[in-house]
């Protein structure tokens, strides 16, 4: 198979990879922050993705600009991440994984911002759905544990995640993708690691749990994953991008049964599956990519 028709097969593969790489980081953050404080686990994730990101980027006459772009992108990045992993200090990794898909159905309402697009009454409607997609899968039949404040730092970084997307998908085509990767992960570490410094005690153990989720995280998840998205994203669009990464939360859930043996029951299933129908909804009906 030749021509547009497998360049769009690769880029769907080349997505669905980094979905799979995301998906799989929620089991790896969530046992390593039982050994490291939530926000130092992030601000060394991102430096050293940063310095695999050296590796990629070469010096071209927009990296300057693009970079400048990137670093307020990086903010909102940088936020979004920090609210997941403070998150899944007390939520498990399959409610982390669904919750953080609101984000998809969450792309258009930002897209009015960015792009001033209005979103149409597919995206409403997905929106609406994922109100009892929540309360189900949080309740206590899902998985024997209320709603707390680790599901709630879930639902603001859902909200950074689909902001993030949004502007990825307004400036990655314009944009030097070395620059912006780069401006992206250099914000990320500096607002980590002020913030480690000023709201937490930072704490750290450099077990082999740590270790290995701070490579996974850094280099594939994070410098590897985010170079393909600014890459690929532009020739797919924010929107069909969105729905592809609506297979993170599968993944996630996957991974937290073969390495936890976490499940979800009744109420659960449901809830995730409001979740997942309100972003088939949201991405597949007609309009703007």
């Amino acid at each position: 198979m030749s021509g547009p028709r497998a360049a769009g097969w690769t880029d769907t593969g080349l997505l669905l990879l980094v979905s799979l790489l995301w998906g799989s980081t929620f089991v790896a953050v969530k046992v390593a922050v039982s050994e490291v404080s939530p926000l130092l686990f992030v601000a060394v994730r991102f430096a050293i993705a940063s310095l695999a990101a050296l590796l990629l980027c070469r010096r071209t006459p927009l990296f300057a600009r693009s970079f400048r772009i990137g670093a307020p992108i990086g903010l909102v990045y940088g936020a979004a991440y920090a609210a997941q992993t403070i998150g899944l200090t007390a939520t498990t990794p399959s409610r982390s994984a669904f919750i953080t898909a609101l984000s998809v159905a969450l792309v258009p309402f930002w897209g009015v911002l960015v792009t001033r697009i209005r979103p149409g009454w597919p995206q409403v409607l997905a929106l609406l759905l994922t109100i009892p997609g929540l309360w189900l899968l949080s309740s206590p039949g899902a998985d024997g544990t209320p709603w707390n404040h680790g599901d709630s730092w879930t639902v603001a970084c859902a909200v950074g995640f689909a902001l993030h997307i949004a502007l990825i998908g307004r400036f990655a085509g314009q944009l030097d993708a070395p620059g912006l990767l780069l401006g992206q992960l250099v914000a990320t570490t500096a607002l980590a690691g002020a913030s480690a410094t000023f709201l937490e005690v930072p704490r750290i153990t450099w077990s082999p749990a740590v270790v290995g989720a701070l490579l996974l995280t850094s280099i594939l998840a994070t410098t590897v994953t985010t170079w393909v998205q600014l890459k690929v994203q532009p020739r797919v669009g924010s929107n069909r991008t969105a729905l592809i990464f609506a297979t993170e939360p599968v993944f996630g859930a996957l991974f937290a049964y073969l390495v936890l043996g976490e499940h979800l029951t009744g109420a659960g299933f449901i809830g995730a599956g409001l979740i997942l129908a309100a972003v088939l909804v949201s991405e597949l009906s007609p309009g703007p990519n």
